[in-house]
C-alpha cells in the first residue's frame, strides 16, 4: 500500500504508439518518469520548482504520512498533535491512499474510535484545531453537534468571518437600528443590494447578531 501526502500527484507517461504530441521528454529530475510540464519538469516538480526555487524541495517522502497516522493513533499526550503535510483547502491534513484522497483526521478518529456510527456522524475536533490528529481530540458526532462546536470556537465561518461577507458587525447592527427607513436608502448606503437590506432586517442572515 503506498501512501502519499495530498501535494503529490501521479502522472503515467503515454503507452507506446500515443501520438507525437503526447511523447513528451520525461521529467529531468532524476527516476522521474512523469512527462515534461514546464522548464524540462513535471507537474509536480514544476510547482515544487516555482514554490520553492527547487524541483525537489517541499515533497513528503512515501510512506510519510502512513508513518505519522500510525503514530498519531497511539499518541497519548494532551496537546494538539498538527498534521505536518499537505492540507485540503478547507485547512484539514489531506492525504492520499490507493489513489483515494481522504482528511486525515478522518482517518486517526477511525483507527482510534472505531468506524463512523452513522451516515449522521463527522469528526469533531474538541481543540478546535483543524490540523490537530490527537485522537483524545476527536469523536465522532452529528453534524448538529460538529456545528456547535465550531460556533463554540470560533471556527465557524460566518458573519464577517465568511470569505464573501461584504458588510462588518457594526454595519449589519447599524442597518438593523434603521429598520423604519427606506430600503433603498439604506442599500444605497451601505453599497449592497436591497434584498441584502430585507434579510438582514428579517433576520434570515446574520442571526447570531442581536
Amino acid at each position: 500500500m503506498r501512501w502519499r501526502s495530498g501535494d503529490e500527484r501521479h502522472h503515467a507517461r503515454p503507452a507506446d504508439g500515443a501520438g507525437t504530441a503526447a511523447m513528451r521528454a520525461s521529467c529531468e529530475v532524476p527516476e522521474c518518469e512523469r512527462k515534461a510540464h514546464g522548464h524540462g519538469f513535471c507537474v509536480v516538480h514544476y510547482a515544487r520548482w516555482r514554490r520553492h526555487g527547487s524541483p525537489t524541495a517541499g515533497g513528503t517522502s512515501t510512506g510519510a504520512p502512513k508513518t505519522f497516522i500510525a503514530a498519531a493513533v497511539q499518541y497519548v499526550g494532551a496537546d494538539c498533535l498538527l498534521w505536518p503535510y499537505a492540507k485540503s483547502p478547507n485547512g484539514y491534513g489531506h492525504a492520499i491512499r490507493n489513489g483515494r484522497h481522504f482528511d486525515c483526521h478522518v482517518q486517526v478518529c477511525e483507527d482510534a474510535h472505531g468506524p463512523k456510527p452513522s451516515s449522521q456522524h463527522e469528526v469533531a475536533h474538541s481543540c478546535g484545531v483543524r490540523l490537530c490528529c490527537n485522537p483524545a481530540h476527536l469523536r465522532w458526532a452529528t453534524r448538529k453537534a460538529n456545528r456547535a462546536d465550531n460556533l463554540l470556537h470560533g471556527t465557524r465561518l460566518q458573519g464577517e468571518r465568511h470569505g464573501q461577507a461584504k458588510l462588518k458587525e457594526e454595519q449589519v447592527l447599524a442597518i438593523r437600528s434603521q429598520a423604519d427607513r427606506s430600503v433603498v436608502d439604506l442599500a444605497a448606503e451601505f453599497g449592497v443590494s436591497t434584498t441584502t437590506i430585507n434579510f438582514i432586517i428579517n433576520r434570515f442572515t446574520w442571526r447570531h447578531l442581536p
